[in-house]
Order: C-alpha cells, then sequence, then structure tokens
C-alpha cells in the first residue's frame, strides 16, 4: 500500500475517487440546471468543505488526521407563476379555474351557458 500526500490534486485518488465524484456530481447539478433554465441569471454555486480534525492517541498524542470532504450545490429556487386564487366566504380554502390558472373567475362554455 503506499502513501500518497493529501491535496486537491490527490483527491482523485483518495477512497477510488468517491470525494472527487461527489463534487462533480454537483458541478453537474448546476450545469443540468443552468442548461433547463437558461433565463435565470442567478448563479450556481458549488461549496467545497474539506473538514480536517485531529484524532488523537493516549500513548502518542497526535496519532491520525480524520478527512472528511462534502460537496453542496446552491441552485436558485424553483418558483411557479404567481396563480389567482378565489377566496371563499369560510374555512380557510380558495379555489382556482382549472381552464385559467390566472382568472379564477373564468368559466368554460358549459358554466357560462348555465348562467345565461
Amino acid at each position: 500500500m503506499s502513501q500518497r500526500p493529501f491535496s486537491i490534486a490527490s483527491l482523485p485518488s483518495l477512497d477510488n475517487g468517491r470525494a472527487a465524484l461527489s463534487i462533480d456530481f454537483e458541478i453537474a447539478r448546476c450545469i443540468a440546471d443552468i442548461q433547463e433554465r437558461p433565463n435565470d441569471t442567478q448563479k450556481r454555486v458549488v461549496a467545497v468543505n474539506i473538514e480536517l480534525e485531529p484524532i488523537q492517541d493516549a500513548r502518542h498524542g497526535l496519532s491520525e488526521i480524520g478527512c472528511k470532504v462534502k460537496a453542496q450545490a446552491k441552485l436558485p429556487t424553483q418558483a411557479s407563476p404567481q396563480y389567482k386564487l378565489l377566496p371563499q366566504a369560510r374555512g380557510g380554502k380558495a379555489s382556482f379555474s382549472e381552464g385559467s390558472p390566472y382568472d379564477p373567475r373564468q368559466m368554460t362554455l358549459d358554466e357560462a351557458g348555465d348562467h345565461e
């Protein structure tokens, strides 16, 4: 078993590349989001944290260094357009028009004919 110095350059060799793959996965999420929503000009960010922690041995002091690699994509919030709801008189309820989510009073032709 060979020893390698730990660095960003050697990260692909750590744990058969699993740590580096987690970073690549989050980068791919950001790129896919940009491709799906190119008109959303907000930045997509991949945050990479490398946590290093001393591990003490009672007899020898510092015996090892714990290392954890974390990657997280930060994407703009997905949001629908603003739909219009018609409040009901009581009970905390509201309704919408299936045919026109932007006009809750919109009726179908059949419904309009019933009101003549």
